[in-house]
């Protein structure tokens, strides 16, 4: 039963990555060639043709609703690629432990928006691969925790060996 429901779950998750990622992104780059093509048309002189500035000031409405939809379109993104990696079974070995927190917080790096630092200062030893993927998942909840319920602009993963 474990292993059909961790399968399911990894069907899932890769679905969402793949499959619902991709429509994302696709409609992202439409969204930004719709910015690009509106940043290209001339601009009319102003004067003081009634006419010439309704269609001016209906431009840059377009413009605006073009670039607000492409960053919540990219924000979106964003979030199901996070969404997808909760989903899909991490099988971490006691070694990896370290690298895939590292990974964990290079990808939750987000631009001018938020800075998230690892930090394991000493090689940790964990007993066994089960230990290491719980802690990388709380690590991963704690994370999207951050991100969901704060207006955190740093996060800071730390692996530390307590005596």
């Amino acid at each position: 039963m474990l292993e059909i429901a961790a399968e399911e779950q990894r069907r899932i998750g890769q679905e969402l990555h793949d499959g619902t990622g991709q429509e994302l992104t696709g409609l992202t780059l439409i969204a930004g060639t719709l910015v690009d093509l509106l940043n290209k048309l001339p601009r009319r002189p102003t004067g003081g043709d009634v006419n010439w500035l309704l269609e001016d000031a209906a431009l840059l409405r377009l413009r605006q609703t073009a670039s607000r939809l492409t960053m919540g379109l990219a924000e979106a993104n964003r979030h199901v690629q996070q969404l997808s990696h909760g989903i899909i079974p991490v099988q971490i070995e006691v070694e990896g432990l370290r690298s895939a927190l590292e990974e964990l917080a290079a990808a939750t790096e987000i631009p001018e928006k938020v800075a998230c630092h690892f930090e394991c200062p000493v090689p940790v030893t964990v007993a066994n691969n089960t230990t290491a993927t719980y802690l990388y998942r709380i690590a991963q909840e704690a994370v999207n925790n951050a991100l969901r319920h704060s207006q955190a602009d740093q996060i800071r993963i730390a692996l530390l060996e307590v005596e």
